[in-house]
C-alpha cells in the first residue's frame, strides 16, 4: 500500500500570504451510516467550539497556524471526509499536517466522555430544531 503524497495546487488569488489547505481521504460505504453518524459526531467533538482540540491547537492558541478549521463530508457510494485549514500563511503550510496529526493523538489521549455526551445531546437539539423548522428537509436527509 503506497503511502499518499500531498498534492499542490495553485490557485490565483488576489491574497497571495494567505491560503487553504484541505485533507481528504475515504470514508465509510454509503448503507454503513452508523458509522458516517459516529464520524460526524467526532468530527463536532474535535473541531466544533473554542474548546475543541482543533480549535485549541491550531486557532485559540498563542501562535495560530491558521484561521479556521472546518470537517466537510460527502455519502456517495464511498464517501470521503475533508479537514479544512483557512487563512493559512503560506510560511506556514508545511506545518499542518504534522501538527494535524499530533493533535489527533493527542485527542485519543486525553478524551473527554463528559464533552462528548455535550457534542451528542448539542448534535440531537439541533436535529430536533431542524426537524421542526424543516420536517421534509430532516427526514429526506435522514434517509
Amino acid at each position: 500500500n503506497e503511502k499518499a503524497k500531498p498534492l499542490e495546487i495553485q490557485f490565483p488569488s488576489e491574497e497571495e500570504s494567505r491560503g487553504t489547505i484541505s485533507v481528504a481521504w475515504r470514508g465509510p460505504n454509503y448503507e454503513e451510516r452508523n458509522e458516517w453518524v459516529q464520524l460526524q459526531l467526532l468530527w463536532n467533538y474535535l473541531t466544533e467550539s473554542a474548546a475543541s482540540p482543533f480549535q485549541k491547537a491550531f486557532v485559540e492558541c498563542e501562535e495560530p497556524l491558521c484561521a479556521g478549521v472546518y470537517p466537510a463530508h460527502e455519502i456517495f457510494t464511498i464517501g470521503y471526509h475533508q479537514l479544512w485549514f483557512t487563512e493559512v500563511s503560506v510560511e506556514k503550510m508545511d506545518l499542518i499536517a504534522a501538527k494535524m496529526l499530533e493533535t489527533l493523538v493527542k485527542a485519543k489521549e486525553s478524551f473527554d466522555m463528559d464533552r462528548m455526551h455535550m457534542v451528542i445531546r448539542r448534535k440531537r437539539r439541533r436535529l430536533l430544531e431542524f426537524a421542526e423548522r424543516k420536517p421534509t428537509d430532516a427526514l429526506i436527509d435522514a434517509v
